[in-house]
């Protein structure tokens, strides 16, 4: 998707910020840095890479937001989630401080290619509900309790009194 205008992004930014909040606050601490699966990423590493993509991407578009280190990984998940929501409202002000409609058409190099900015607003946006995806997947393997985040999850569905979801 690439927005027009930042009113469009900002509504889905902050449904979207609130649902991986909720994603991230179902993390229990004691889980956070294992491996599930025993490969891959952890919880924890997929959060922190949610969180300090955002100035990451964002900084090449003319921007600035602090950058966290994305080499190092914050000792706990409520940290991670204290950054997160730190960054993910500079980013709010930032585009309501600097940006209009007309930005949006703006042209910069990312990753070696032409976007917009209304094209990296939606990468930005669809790139942590990617990421999100992967801590829910997560979450079930190490046997978590996943919060619903478009449509109940299965034990809200059990609580609403319908059979679950095979």
């Amino acid at each position: 998707m690439e927005y027009t205008k930042i009113e469009d992004f900002l509504k889905e930014w902050s449904f979207e910020t609130k649902m991986t909040q909720k994603v991230f606050a179902a993390i229990r601490e004691d889980l956070a840095y294992t491996f599930p699966n025993n490969n891959g990423r952890t919880m924890a590493r997929i959060a922190w890479h949610i969180t300090e993509t955002i100035p990451e991407m964002i900084n090449q578009t003319g921007i600035e937001i602090a950058e966290v280190d994305k080499d190092f990984l914050p000792e706990s998940m409520r940290e991670i989630e204290r950054l997160y929501e730190i960054v993910s409202a500079v980013l709010v002000e930032k585009i309501k401080d600097f940006w209009t409609d007309a930005n949006l058409k703006d042209i910069n190099e990312l990753y070696g290619q032409k976007w917009s900015i209304g094209l990296t607003l939606g990468i930005l946006l669809k790139h942590e509900i990617h990421h999100r995806g992967q801590l829910t997947l997560l979450m079930r393997q190490a046997g978590l309790k996943v919060p619903g985040v478009y449509g109940p999850a299965q034990e809200e569905w059990v609580k609403m009194g319908m059979p679950p979801q095979k």
